[in-house]
C-alpha cells in the first residue's frame, strides 16, 4: 500500500483549488435536508461514481442502524445484510476511533474480491468493482459514505477526500448540533409540552449567552439575524476586525464553531428567556 504522502504528489493546482471549495461549501449544511443528501451534491464535485450510499452504525454494542442507497432496489437489500461481513471494509466501517478515507482495492485485489459471495451475488448485480469510503464518528455513532463504481478509484481521488474528510466531518457533527437546537426551537416557538431534558438545554443556553458580555450579546443578536461581519461593525459603530474577535471570544465561551450553530443558540435563548423568566 502506498503512503498518503505519495499519492498527494499527483495533486495539481486545479486539484487543490477544488479541494479549497468542498472544504468551503461542505460547512453550509442545512439542518432541514438529510445530510446524505448535502454530501452527496458536494463531493460528487470530486468524484464520479455510480451509486452513493450511506451506513449508519451503533458502535458499541455493534448494530446496523441505517443504510440508505442510491442506484439498489429494495430486493438486493436482505443480500447485502447476509453477506456484509465479507466486505473488505467492514473494519472501517465498525471499529470505533477508526475514521479515514479507502478503497476495496486498497485491502485487496479485484481477483480476491471477485472470489467473494458478496460481490457475485450483490456487487457484481449492480456492475460495483470498487469502493470509496469516508468513515465519520461521534461518539457511539458511525456515519460511513460509500461511492461505488465499475472502476478503481485513483490516487488522486483518494488523496483529494483524505484531505477533504475532516471538513465532512465537522460539518456533519454542526450538522446534528445544529438540527437539534433548531427542532427544540421549534418546540418553543409551537409552545409545545416542553419535557424536562429540553426545559433544561433551553435554560442552559439562555446561562451561555448570559456568560457573554453586553457587546458579544449584541454581536451574537446580529449574527443570528443573519448579518455579516461588515453589516455588523457598521450597525454597532466597531471595526469588522473587533467582529471578528468578538466572534472568537463567543465561540470559544459558547463551544461552537458555526455561525449557524450560534444563531440557533440565540434563538434557542432567547424564547428561554421569555418562557423561563
Amino acid at each position: 500500500m502506498k503512503s498518503q504522502k505519495s499519492k498527494f504528489r499527483h495533486l495539481s493546482l486545479k486539484d487543490l483549488e477544488l479541494i479549497s471549495t468542498l472544504c468551503e461549501r461542505v460547512h453550509y449544511t442545512n439542518p432541514n435536508e438529510p445530510f446524505s443528501n448535502h454530501a452527496f451534491v458536494i463531493l460528487r464535485k470530486a468524484l464520479s461514481n455510480t451509486c452513493f450510499a450511506v451506513d449508519r452504525y451503533n458502535l458499541d454494542p455493534l448494530s446496523y442502524e441505517e443504510s440508505l442507497v442510491g442506484g439498489c432496489s429494495n430486493e438486493l437489500y436482505p443480500v447485502y445484510a447476509t453477506y456484509m461481513h465479507q466486505h473488505p471494509l467492514a473494519k472501517l466501517f465498525t471499529t470505533p476511533g477508526l475514521t479515514r478515507v479507502s478503497t476495496i482495492r486498497e485491502e485487496m485485489s479485484a481477483a480476491e474480491f471477485r472470489k467473494k459471495d458478496l460481490y457475485n451475488v450483490f456487487y457484481r448485480k449492480l456492475g460495483v468493482e470498487d469502493q470509496l469510503a469516508v468513515s465519520l464518528q461521534q461518539g457511539n455513532k458511525a456515519y460511513v459514505i460509500v461511492y461505488s463504481r465499475d472502476r478503481a478509484f485513483t490516487e488522486k481521488e483518494q488523496a483529494i477526500m483524505h484531505i477533504v474528510r475532516p471538513h465532512v466531518q465537522i460539518a456533519w457533527q454542526n450538522w446534528q448540533r445544529i438540527r437539534e437546537l433548531e427542532q427544540r426551537l421549534q418546540l418553543l416557538e409551537g409552545k409545545a409540552v416542553i419535557s424536562e431534558e429540553s426545559a433544561r438545554q433551553a435554560r442552559e443556553a439562555k446561562h451561555l449567552m448570559d456568560c457573554l458580555s453586553p457587546r458579544e450579546r449584541d454581536v451574537a443578536e446580529l449574527v443570528s439575524q443573519g448579518m455579516e461581519n461588515r453589516k455588523i461593525a457598521e450597525t454597532l459603530h466597531i471595526s469588522p476586525k473587533t467582529v471578528g474577535k468578538h466572534l472568537e471570544n463567543i465561540f470559544t465561551t459558547l463551544n461552537l464553531h458555526h455561525r449557524a450553530a450560534l444563531a440557533a443558540k440565540w434563538r434557542l435563548s432567547s424564547h428561554a428567556n421569555s418562557l423561563f423568566k
